[in-house]
């Protein structure tokens, strides 16, 4: 370091956090498979789809749909991947570019807030001392048993809580007592906009976090050549503003992010949650509930030196609080690990009971309820800080003192490393979540764009909970989240959801029960807007779930050669494309009901219920709609419908000369609206062309014994939709829950005045 020149020491350092970073990177990724599984991981190969979970509040995929205001928040995150895309970046690159943003964004945002601290804290004006430090600091908050359990999954926007905290701090310090201006609140903003990309909870334990900071070193900043006043108004009004995208259509469906108050099941997760956060783990920042699944979990509980290391590190963190200078900052940090250690065990000793009365008696508590994930972050930032202070002030006693032994605290950055070993001999990602995608699944939305009408796909055999699948391809595996709706590019619904004999956690996946009476489900299909069944082949027969599972037997080649034998054998049920990993079928127009569809019968079961509960009381109903098929429709009307997004609809209705229900076959929501137009309007349409309201659509399916037709959709974001907030709507009193899920709208000519109008099917909170 000596022979370095004083200007390129800075470089070499935020170099050495780059470099590192790739090295991390690359030695658990390599570079042949993609990196997918959990939640996030297949939508890097979709991000044209995916980025439609950010633009529209309603989320079509998840079959039968839900609310999907909360997917917001992911804004920027998902726009931010979406770019990298349309530059012609593939997937496997974005991963590996995002993998190492982690590390290297959360190394350089540490560095330059214990360049800060210890600039605004310290009396250190020794450069070497303060570069060092930080390194330091940096490379315990890049490197640590949080990150080595986070960074084991395929990253989400999740994981930027996290990632731009130190940023964020050291900006916000930065705006406080250094220097407010303009341009620093920009950087501020954006990047804290960014932070709002991340778990909500920890969205709000940060903005605690930084008003802790505030009241506790108001006087300082009070003494600081900056303006705290225009900085905080000029912040706050910028991200209401920025953010209202997000809030206000939360507030528009009158839902919170959270809604968990403390009971009894709150009380037996925080004991799940933190069943290895004991105090003593959590000293050295281990601790999760999964921890023995890992494979270096023998590594830091049996060797003998790898725990002596794990205890070694934080014992010099907290040694830099008996080092002169620098105090009450130190001394925050210390508060800020002791109470976040106190959250963090849980229902451990000491003071379980204080932790249960104090989480009983704050609103929301239940968003934390995995005690280690939300609080130990703030441990690994509090060691980080306070670790970087030890490394600079303790090189500048022994510099001052003995001269060349000063070089002794590089040790401290090496020990780091060492005991972080797993990140770099591959043993940190789950081999699970690297795997190759088939090219069998990549040519299935070229099968589905043959077909342009609006319809929902059964996915079969049924997945544990409804969403997350184990697939077995080739000599690789597929862990995680329905990936059917991106490579059918289309509205998916599990079984799961609906078998009508109840399935447990426990025998879900093993129990052939539903699969051998899987013919019942063509008593749904109708109701259901089912058109097609996609069965994958390729499901695993086993898995070894470890803790909190175990070993289970899920039989899945058994259960798709069950369904196969039994599809094969239906009427009106079509093989149209098979592999070896799956098979689609369609189903005939006798199955099939549109998305959209005029019923003059009382077919609706009212309430409030569930699905999974209701739907097998439906069978009751098949004979209705089947005579209703059959051409007992002659006071129904002739509608047409088109959808415009997921969130809007067109539908035409001509030759109303009586009182009907209008059926859409999604989720029942309160704010899906109906608005009716009597005169010609204009729309836009995916031409940029304008066509008025009495001109024809392009009809692109007619179902004629239901009275529908269906017209080309256009599939456009539409902003000017906010004129919706001051259009009336038909009265909420004629809008019903039907099919024990589905909206539906008692339409009345004779009140409306015409027999031929235009009704708007709109999710209120879009606009």
């Amino acid at each position: 370091m000596k022979n370095i020149p004083k200007n390129n020491r800075l470089v070499l350092f935020l170099l050495l956090i780059f470099l590192i970073s790739v090295v991390v990177t690359l030695s658990n990724l390599g570079w042949d498979k993609s990196f997918i599984g959990d939640d996030y991981g297949i939508n890097y190969h979709f991000p044209d789809k995916t980025i439609k979970f950010y633009y529209y509040t309603w989320d079509r995929f998840y079959a039968p749909g839900k609310l999907a205001v909360t997917g917001i928040l992911g804004f920027l995150w998902g726009n931010f991947i979406f770019v990298l895309f349309k530059l012609g970046f593939n997937a496997i690159f974005i991963e590996r570019l995002v993998y190492s943003l982690f590390f290297s964004i959360s190394g350089l945002g540490s560095f330059f807030l214990l360049n800060v601290l210890l600039r605004k804290y310290s009396n250190i004006t020794n450069k070497n001392a303060i570069y060092l430090g930080a390194f330091t600091g940096s490379l315990l908050y890049m490197f640590n048993h949080f990150t080595m359990y986070i960074m084991s999954f395929p990253l989400g926007p999740y994981h930027l809580s996290y990632v731009l905290l130190p940023l964020v701090l050291a900006l916000f310090i930065y705006n406080l007592q250094i220097k407010t201006s303009f341009c620093s609140i920009l950087i501020f903003l954006i990047t804290f906009l960014f932070l709002l990309n991340g778990n909500p909870s920890n969205t709000f334990s940060i903005g605690f976090f930084l008003l802790a900071y505030f009241l506790t070193f108001i006087h300082q900043i009070k003494r600081s050549p900056t303006n705290p006043v225009f900085f905080f108004t000029v912040f706050l009004l910028l991200v209401l503003l920025l953010c209202s995208y997000i809030y206000l259509p939360i507030i528009g469906v009158k839902s919170g992010l959270y809604k968990s108050f403390f009971t009894q099941n709150l009380k037996v997760s925080f004991g799940f949650n933190s069943i290895r956060t004991s105090f003593l783990n959590l000293f050295r920042l281990a601790g999760l509930n999964v921890w023995p699944n890992y494979p270096y979990y023998h590594l830091y509980t049996s060797n003998g030196f790898f725990i002596f290391l794990g205890y070694l590190i934080p014992i010099f963190a907290i040694a830099s609080l008996f080092i002169r200078d620098g105090e009450k900052i130190k001394i925050f940090f210390g508060l800020v690990s002791i109470i976040a250690l106190f959250f963090a065990k849980g229902v451990h000793p000491p003071f379980p009971k204080l932790f249960l009365f104090i989480s009983s008696k704050i609103h929301y508590f239940g968003m934390y309820r995995a005690v280690y994930h939300k609080f130990v972050f703030y441990i690994v930032l509090a060691y980080s800080i306070l670790i970087g202070f030890f490394v600079s002030q303790f090189f500048c006693l022994l510099k001052k003192y003995y001269g060349k032994a000063r070089y002794i605290v590089l040790l401290v950055p090496l020990m780091i490393l060492l005991y972080n070993k797993p990140f770099f001999t591959q043993s940190v990602v789950k081999r699970d979540y690297l795997t190759v995608i088939p090219e069998e699944y990549k040519k299935l939305e070229d099968v589905m764009k043959e077909d342009l009408t609006d319809f929902k796909i059964l996915s079969l055999p049924s997945a544990f909970g409804g969403r997350k699948l184990l697939l077995k391809w080739n000599d690789n595996l597929y862990n995680g989240a329905h990936p059917d709706k991106f490579f059918l590019n289309n509205s998916v619904l599990d079984s799961y959801w609906f078998i009508a004999y109840r399935l447990i956690p426990g025998t879900c996946w093993g129990d052939i029960k539903f699969e051998s009476n899987i013919n019942s489900v063509f008593n749904y299909t109708r109701i259901l807007n089912i058109k097609y069944i996609f069965l994958h082949k390729d499901f695993v027969d086993r898995y070894d779930f470890k803790i909190g599972g175990g070993l289970k037997i899920l039989n899945g080649k058994l259960r798709a050669k069950i369904i196969e034998s039994i599809l094969r054998q239906q009427t009106g049920v079509k093989l149209i494309k098979d592999s070896k990993y799956y098979a689609l079928y369609k189903l005939s127009n006798f199955y099939f009901l549109p998305h959209i569809y005029p019923s003059a019968f009382t077919t609706a079961v009212y309430g409030n219920s569930s699905l999974t509960q209701t739907l097998p009381t439906i069978t009751r109903l098949f004979q209705w709609i089947k005579d209703a098929q059959l051409g007992l429709t002659q006071t129904l009307p002739t509608i047409t419908f088109r959808k415009i997004n997921p969130t809007r609809y067109e539908v035409k209705v001509e030759n109303a000369a009586s009182p009907f229900f209008l059926v859409f076959s999604e989720s029942y929501h309160p704010k899906w609206k109906a608005y009716v137009k009597t005169e010609n309007e204009n729309w836009e349409t995916r031409s940029g062309k304008r066509e008025t309201g009495d001109e024809k659509w392009e009809i692109i399916a007619e179902y004629p014994k239901v009275h529908v037709k269906e017209a080309k959709h256009e599939m456009t974001f539409t902003p000017e939709d906010v004129v919706y907030l001051f259009k009336k709507p038909l009265p909420e009193k004629y809008h019903l829950l039907v099919n024990g899920y589905a909206n539906a709208w008692f339409i009345d000519p004779n009140e409306i005045g015409k027999q031929n109008f235009t009704i708007t099917l709109y999710f209120w909170p879009q606009s």
